[in-house]
């Protein structure tokens, strides 16, 4: 899953020349965003295969029972539950990429990142958003 969701944004070349640089500065800039990115998509997919809850405390789940003196114990988490912490996590994985993509399409240029900058993937940000600006000669968005 973070895998496709990773090449998807960056592209094989691109990410492998990351990988390859790690201790220049514009990977290390990069890898701000990656490793967060990689680390929620991975808790998420962990929780879906190995059917745990991560927690601060570890990845257990517990409970009290009623009318044993409320002692804790261990138990299988719900799929509902499983479910609620895997879009958790995917969902603050795709903010850490989402963020990448923003910081990418900030600083892309011919000479910084020039494999992500000449790829379908990058965004001119004078360009984005510009189809919903307001037509003043208009009541309505243009775009809409």
């Amino acid at each position: 899953m973070q895998e496709r969701q990773i090449l998807a944004l960056l592209g094989a070349e691109f990410l492998a020349e990351i990988l390859t640089s790690l201790e220049s500065v514009s990977s290390k800039a990069l890898l701000k965003y990656l490793r967060p990115a990689l680390a929620f998509l991975s808790m998420a997919e962990a929780i879906e295969v190995l059917h745990i809850e991560i927690t601060g405390d570890g990845a257990l789940l517990y409970s009290l029972r009623a009318n044993v003196g409320n002692i804790q114990e261990q138990h299988a988490p719900a799929s509902s539950e499983l479910a609620r912490s895997a879009l958790r996590y995917q969902e603050r994985g795709r903010s850490w990429l989402q963020d990448l993509r923003e910081h990418l399409n900030a600083h892309a240029s011919a000479e910084k990142y020039p494999l992500y900058f000449n790829s379908a993937n990058y965004e001119d940000p004078k360009e984005i958003g510009q189809s919903y600006q307001q037509d003043f000669s208009s009541n309505m968005y243009n775009g809409l």
